[in-house]
């Protein structure tokens, strides 16, 4: 059956964002967040499959007289690949997971190579930033931009806020130097955050 029912589960982990205001609560909150799904990749992971569509809307606390109301949970599971499909050739099995929500998806997704597990913590890690501050930088970005904006984070993520910003980020358009240098200087993570970006 392709039935999911969403009544087992509470709110979206968006409910943070009301629940907390910014600062060391939300902050705590989003840690914790973080623990819980990390379990939850770590058992996917060692049963063979990748997520390849975390997103906030995909990550649900407990239902609320259960005892887990501040636990997280991982729910859709519609984009699933194959960890086995990396290794060898198997019939029927689906290497690329296109078709992410850009905000959150993990660069090989947009640049439509076959994912892994880490690519699974790099959006969590997009996930978690969001959950912290209430944005990302590249919220109202075209594709293309959102593409190179992540894949210049994944070579030196301090390297953007630069004079130089405008030749390394984009491809047929240039942006504004200064749009860039006012999108990044205002996103500050927790040092967890950045603890979880040197994983990636």
């Amino acid at each position: 059956s392709d039935v999911l029912v969403m009544d087992m589960l509470g709110p979206s982990v968006r409910s943070l964002l009301h629940r907390h205001p910014l600062g060391a609560s939300r902050a705590s909150a989003v840690r914790k967040v973080g623990h819980d799904v990390v379990r939850c990749l770590r058992e996917l992971h060692a049963a063979g499959f990748i997520h390849n569509d975390l997103k906030p809307l995909n990550i649900l606390f407990g239902a609320a007289g259960t005892g887990r109301e501040e636990e997280a949970h991982v729910l859709d599971f519609g984009m699933v690949t194959s960890t086995g499909c990396l290794q060898e050739a198997v019939e029927g099995c689906e290497l690329s997971a296109g078709g992410a929500t850009p905000l959150y998806a993990n660069l090989a997704q947009l640049e439509g190579r076959p994912t892994a597990p880490v690519d699974d913590i790099e959006s969590l890690w997009y996930c978690l930033a969001f959950l912290e501050g209430g944005e990302l930088p590249w919220m109202w970005e075209p594709l293309e931009r959102v593409r190179n904006i992540k894949r210049r984070l994944l070579v030196s993520e301090c390297a953007v806020a630069s004079d130089t910003c405008d030749s390394q980020l984009t491809s047929a358009e240039a942006c504004s130097t200064a749009h860039c240098l006012r999108t990044y200087e205002d996103w500050d993570c927790s040092d967890t955050l950045h603890e979880l970006w040197g994983a990636v």
